[in-house]
């Protein structure tokens, strides 16, 4: 399906990629998506085929691939996102899922976010990448790392306002609109 250079980048990403054609057989996954499904008690790989193991979370994730299969590619319905709830305590996942349209027929791009990993980003990286100035990078890696603007404002000794100007600034020169939107952006594969 990948050619080794494609599959040696993908296993590179910090993100899980798993590829799965409408039965979910499992086409393609990347490193970080087998460690994932290996280590995950939600989420695992029968006979080739990828499932969940809650049976009420299984029976949701057949009926939005079906329902994806039917949509046009780039329709909203082309699309959609399962919570990955843990069998025990934890934390829980995500798997976002969208239809390729390939000659081949229909094939499912899921990303898998693990709450487990670590959700660091150097802010070095974030002031080489997008020009920020250092207490910006500080405001978008702490946001990262999941601390609220308070939270980062009383971890820096600033106020509110302050975490909140930067926050604009980051927006400004990231180009997005919203924090979800900069969480998102910083999601793409800059975490190791």
């Amino acid at each position: 399906l990948l050619g080794p250079l494609l599959v040696a980048v993908c296993d590179e990403l910090a993100t899980g990629l798993v590829v799965v054609d409408l039965d979910l057989r499992i086409h393609f996954a990347n490193r970080r998506a087998r460690q994932f499904i290996d280590s995950a008690d939600c989420l695992l790989e029968q006979q080739g085929v990828l499932r969940l193991r809650d049976p009420q979370r299984q029976a949701e994730f057949e009926v939005s691939t079906r329902r994806a299969a039917g949509a046009a590619p780039g329709e909203e319905a082309s699309r959609f996102v399962l919570r990955l709830d843990p069998v025990g305590p934890g934390p829980a996942g995500c798997l976002r899922g969208c239809r390729l349209a390939l000659p081949e027929g229909p094939l499912f791009l899921f990303v898998i976010s693990d709450p487990r990993s670590s959700r660091t980003v150097e802010p070095a990286l974030l002031m080489s990448l997008f020009g920020l100035t250092r207490a910006e990078a500080c405001v978008a890696a702490r946001l990262f790392a999941g601390l609220s603007v308070e939270e980062v404002a009383h971890e820096s000794g600033v106020s509110v306002s302050t975490v909140k100007t930067h926050l604009h600034h980051v927006f400004e020169k990231c180009e997005v609109g919203a924090q979800s939107e900069l969480l998102q952006l910083l999601a793409l594969d800059l975490v190791p």
